[in-house]
């Protein structure tokens, strides 16, 4: 060592210096530590990019589900749920009704109150009326603009509900006006026999 010292060379300046060299042992590259590095940090902001563009489909898709509650599900739930409270409200007239039509038979001072609860009756029954079409109609809509097969077979179902619930109101109040012009006529038995 003291001789390399001397002469002022060193096995480094000899040339002898695969210590430092990076050069491939055996013919084949090897990366550095940065290039490993960056290769790690390339894979990294991939898969980043990859979850944010899948979250960003993902919440595309609730944006879409969330719109169409908001313009077709509630304005169809609000509509259903006028129908179903006067419908209800209704069926407590045509009670009052039938009342009113069985104590008229022996006082006549009950044929006031028995008319109040027959025109009672009948507005509801236009209310229903306005707002089965109007349901049918949103629900044709909902149909027409639903955004997957399932959504389309469900507003159907709803669309197909609201019709029979108009033809089944159409055919209760023709019933109920029967009822009502029984005992207009005094015909309690029979008004009471087709009520029930």
């Amino acid at each position: 060592m003291s001789d390399e010292f001397a002469s002022g060379t060193s096995s480094f300046e000899e040339g002898d210096n695969s210590e430092i060299d990076n050069a491939p042992k055996g013919g084949r590259w090897s990366p550095s530590v940065g290039q490993k590095l960056m290769g790690v940090v390339a894979i990294c902001l991939g898969l980043l990019v990859a979850t944010a563009g899948s979250g960003l489909y993902q919440l595309n898709n609730i944006g879409g589900e969330i719109e169409a509650i908001a313009e077709q599900d509630m304005p169809l739930t609000e509509i259903i749920t006028k129908i179903t409270v006067h419908q209800l409200e209704q069926a407590i007239e045509f009670e009052r009704a039938i009342r009113y039509g069985e104590e008229m038979q022996g006082d006549e001072a009950q044929r006031e109150p028995f008319q109040h609860a027959i025109d009672e009756f009948e507005k509801l029954g236009h209310k229903v009326a306005a707002e089965t079409k109007e349901g049918e109609k949103l629900a044709e809509e909902a149909v027409a603009t639903a955004h997957t097969a399932e959504e389309k077979a469900e507003f159907e179902k709803v669309l197909h509900s609201l019709e029979a619930i108009d033809t089944a109101h159409v055919s209760y109040e023709k019933h109920s006006m029967e009822v009502f012009e029984a005992f207009a006529a005094h015909e309690t038995e029979h008004a009471l026999e087709v009520a029930h």
